[in-house]
């Protein structure tokens, strides 16, 4: 019974060790698409980099550094909602909301409860 538990918690720990490979390959990736698509050239192109960029941050915060992955999710969203406006894009500037109040309730189980809630 021991060994079956050892083999079940190994596997486990390769699951999230090659979660945790893809999202941070995933960001890689990301971060590589800002460097050829900027705010001035490709707006929209831009804020849904910085929003996919937040998704995979707010994900690997769940498995690794959570305050400072949701902190780079929070910079990510509020890059996407210079462009994502309530006036130009209701929609994507709603989505961002919606994904930048879910990083800061995160980030409210770490650190300054109130101040994120509020924030969120």
């Amino acid at each position: 019974m021991k060994e079956k538990n050892t083999i079940a918690a190994y596997s486990m720990i390769g699951g999230i060790n090659e979660i945790k490979n893809r999202l941070m390959g995933a960001i890689q990736y990301y971060q590589k698409a800002l460097e050829v698509s900027s705010l001035e050239l490709y707006p929209k192109l831009y804020a849904l980099i910085q929003n996919n960029l937040g998704l995979a941050y707010v994900k690997l915060s769940s498995i690794t550094d959570p305050k400072e992955n949701l902190m780079r999710a929070i910079e990510a969203y509020q890059e996407a909602l210079k462009i994502r406006t309530k006036e130009t894009n209701p929609d994507g500037y709603a989505t961002v909301q919606n994904n930048l109040g879910t990083a800061y309730v995160k980030l409210s189980s770490i650190t300054d409860p109130k101040e994120n809630l509020m924030r969120a």
